[in-house]
């Protein structure tokens, strides 16, 4: 597994093994089937993921991998949605992933010229006067560099909320680049909970890279809510469908009487079910956000 150490106070990755790179490809009319995906793979090592044009590549350490544990996963996977899925393998040779980032790194993202995010190597390029909020990032393959559509509705929501003085959660925080914008638009006091023990770490690093105090970050999963024992004003979810509707009543739990829940991660055709489980939690939705048939909303308890 990768492990985390300092060295001169900054916060290093040891990332030198082999890697499993699993390319699959879903063959079904369900586009939400790859995130779905995803997210059960998660649950069974696979560490990081990359989209492509016709499915997304999966990795996991070599060390760990199962190949009769992979197979069962795919067919039981297969029965349970009525898919065809097509797979292959290969291994990826001992390497420094960190180096491999530094070099390559991706390319700045500008949110309606307030914010701007950049990898370590982009830095000197970016006219950091021209931006409210610049937010250096070096994702390390965990999800959440700011490209995708549901990252930046997320983000959108985050810049038109007065955090002032408030507390926040980022569930699923990824690179927590979510949580690291909340504390430069003034929130007092985020926490971001991850349940992939690669993410919290690269989380760490993104927040000492910002300089950021006032953040927490806890490897878990929605349990790990009630075990903080914090109410707050904003929570922001960007996860899958699956996985907001089976935690909305923790995170609705979490929350203050006037505050407010922000999720996406889900497509235009699913927002009813979102809608649903949170009217059956005394919330309705007030506002929303679309973006290539993804979507963002915010959620607030009916007076």
């Amino acid at each position: 597994m990768h492990r985390l150490f300092h060295e001169n106070n900054r916060c290093i990755f040891n990332i030198t093994m082999d890697y499993i790179k699993i390319t699959f490809r879903i063959e079904s009319d369900a586009d939400y089937l790859n995130d779905i995906m995803m997210a059960d793979l998660g649950e069974i090592g696979f560490e990081s993921f990359e989209e492509t044009s016709r499915g997304f590549n999966a990795f996991i350490p070599a060390d760990i991998y199962d190949k009769a544990n992979l197979l069962r996963f795919v067919n039981d996977f297969t029965n349970d949605n009525n898919c065809n899925i097509q797979y292959r393998e290969e291994t990826i040779a001992d390497q420094n992933w960190n180096t491999i980032w530094e070099q390559n790194g991706f390319e700045p993202i500008f949110i309606d010229r307030q914010v701007a995010i950049y990898p370590t190597s982009a830095k000197s390029t970016i006219p950091s006067s021209e931006f409210k909020y610049n937010i250096e990032l070096n994702p390390v393959q965990a999800f959440g560099s700011g490209y995708h559509d549901t990252t930046q509705m997320m983000m959108r929501f985050i810049l038109s909320e007065d955090l002032y003085g408030k507390t926040v959660l980022d569930m699923g925080c990824g690179t927590a680049v979510l949580a690291i914008l909340a504390r430069m638009n003034g929130a007092q006091y985020v926490d971001a909970i991850d349940i992939d023990h690669w993410s919290t770490e690269n989380a760490v690093q993104n927040i000492e890279l910002n300089h950021l105090t006032d953040i927490q970050i806890v490897l878990g999963g929605a349990n790990s809510i009630a075990e903080l024992r914090r109410k707050y004003d904003c929570i922001f979810a960007n996860i899958n469908r699956n996985i907001l509707l089976n935690d909305i009543e923790k995170y609705v739990a979490a929350l203050k009487p006037d505050g407010k829940l922000f999720m996406s991660g889900f497509y235009s055709e699913d927002i009813f079910l979102l809608d649903k489980a949170a009217n059956e939690l005394g919330m309705q939705r007030t506002s929303t956000c679309e973006s290539n048939n993804w979507v963002a909303a915010e959620y607030r308890f009916r007076v």
